[in-house]
């Protein structure tokens, strides 16, 4: 296995001391956890220090087009695994980038992308409508990310990946559309106080369960029909139904977040630990909103979310 620029020892010490995510050691069936929710509260002098991810990160990506919608055409970013095995195929993470429904880039998720396909996996940066773009609304956004997820592991062998080990993440309004992914969508519908119109368009794509989810200060709490955010009744009844089948689940949070606090992204474990699924947070403190799409935390979040794939198996250990 190669590492990226010569970090194996750094990473084999940040595996083998669990000091990224949590102290446990996953098995592949998460039956034998004693604890299976996780809080690790980083500060400045915490962060690990890396090479910059933003650098040529845009390099070797290819787009291909998974939905044709009235307002144009969407596209998946694909960065393939940069380790090849015959006689196996990668596994796979879509990302959904953030920006309230209303603008934003895969781009963002590029950093990303360019740090974990050299450790064996095929990251996928996937366009959805925005409003400002095209004029759509926030549950368009929603339907298109479960497009997104339903076309990659229905063309799993067209791109080369592992159909079975396809997982998600996302950050802010991306971060709930990963949240949601694994969510029927007539729950995400009804749980709103206002149900919002997906018109005769808004065909309902096949429910994927994700092998996990990535959430990076996400949008747990918001109001699918307006600009406002979710209240707790919403939340509650959004994630009712959360059940063994849910992804395991890391949260990447600062604790200064003003769409999501601490104690939130607690309430949401909490539900997932009731059914047995892994749910990690680790804490940024003093961090804000979209904390890690500064250069400082890029590399840190990117490691992290590495270990995290690694405890899960998703991807392979040193």
């Amino acid at each position: 296995m190669q590492v990226f620029n010569g970090f194996k020892v750094a990473l084999f010490l940040l595996v083998t001391l669990n000091i990224c995510v949590n102290c446990i050691v996953f098995d592949s069936q998460a039956e034998e956890i004693d604890e299976i929710s996780n809080i690790v509260s980083l500060g400045d002098g915490d962060i690990l220090v890396g090479p910059n991810l933003k650098l040529n990160s845009f390099k070797g990506v290819e787009k291909i087009n998974y939905k044709v919608t009235p307002q144009g055409d969407l596209y998946l970013h694909v960065f393939k695994s940069k380790l090849f095995d015959q006689d196996t195929s990668p596994p796979a993470l879509i990302f959904f980038h953030g920006g309230g429904f209303k603008n934003g880039s895969p781009g963002q998720f590029y950093p990303y992308a360019k740090h974990l396909t050299n450790y064996g996996i095929t990251v996928i940066c996937a366009e959805y409508r925005i409003k400002n773009k095209h004029g759509t609304e926030r549950i368009h956004s929603i339907l298109d990310g479960k497009s997104a997820v339903s076309w990659v592991t229905e063309n799993a062998e067209k791109l080369g990946i592992n159909r079975n080990s396809i997982s998600v993440g996302g950050g802010s309004a991306g971060g709930y559309m990963a949240a949601v992914t694994a969510i029927p969508t007539d729950i995400i519908i009804n749980s709103n106080l206002k149900k919002p119109n997906i018109g005769t368009t808004g065909l309902i794509p096949k429910l994927i369960f994700p092998q996990a989810s990535i959430l990076l200060n996400p949008g747990l709490s918001l109001e699918l029909n307006t600009q406002k955010y979710f209240p707790k009744r919403g939340r509650d009844a959004t994630f009712s139904e959360i059940d063994e089948n849910y992804p395991p689940t890391l949260i990447l949070l600062g604790t200064e977040d003003f769409w999501t606090s601490q104690s939130e992204a607690e309430e949401f474990c909490a539900l997932l630990k009731k059914q047995r699924v892994p749910c990690d947070i680790v804490m940024y403190e003093d961090q804000e909103h979209s904390f890690f799409n500064r250069d400082r935390y890029l590399y840190d979040t990117a490691v992290r979310i590495e270990v995290f794939l690694r405890k899960l198996g998703i991807i392979d250990t040193i």
